[in-house]
């Protein structure tokens, strides 16, 4: 499952077993669509998305149905860096990088989003919360296609993997150009 989170998500940093960390990024992939898990399939097995690693534990007949659908796979490099490097290869910022389709809009722009962002709460609950706040267009990905697709990057870690899974709001996206 780890395997295939680090497939969907195009990068990944990785405990080596001597302890270090290694960040790898996205270098090539084949050409067939990628197919992944849906709201349907979440639905029929009564699962959140941020609980699938614990259900394909439990199921791992599932996980290989999930696997033996998908004929994309993605071939990674290491990064210079120890940070997630976006497709513009520099590091992406936690809650304030985005991913969008850059046929569509700038890659490398200063935007201003306006959606509802998880965030945790005093009491350690992950909560969506109203928010503006400006953002850089910094990376893209493969399942962003189309002028209203954008990723938020959450950052790294478990709270970060929890947050992600809840963001799937819609919401305003202006991009900042200078008058000419």
């Amino acid at each position: 499952y780890d395997v295939f989170m680090i497939h969907l998500q195009g990068s990944a940093i990785l405990q080596l077993s001597d302890g270090k960390n290694l960040a790898v990024g996205f270098d090539v992939g084949t050409k067939h669509p990628f197919r992944g898990i849906s709201g349907e399939y979440l639905r029929k097995h009564n699962v959140a998305w941020h609980r699938l690693g614990e259900f394909f534990n439990k199921n791992p007949n599932e996980l290989d149905a999930i696997l033996s659908r998908n004929n994309r796979f993605i071939f990674f490099k290491a990064n210079p860096t120890p940070d997630a490097i976006g497709s513009l290869g520099v590091p992406v910022l936690a809650e304030r990088s985005i991913a969008t389709d850059n046929l569509m809009l700038p890659p490398g722009a200063v935007g201003l989003i306006s959606t509802k962002i998880p965030t945790k709460t005093a009491d350690g609950t992950i909560e969506l919360i109203d928010s503006t706040r400006f953002v850089l267009n910094l990376d893209t990905g493969s399942a962003i296609k189309g002028p209203g697709r954008v990723d938020v990057y959450m950052g790294t870690g478990e709270e970060a993997k929890i947050k992600a899974s809840s963001l799937f709001n819609s919401g305003e996206l202006y991009y900042l150009f200078k008058k000419m």
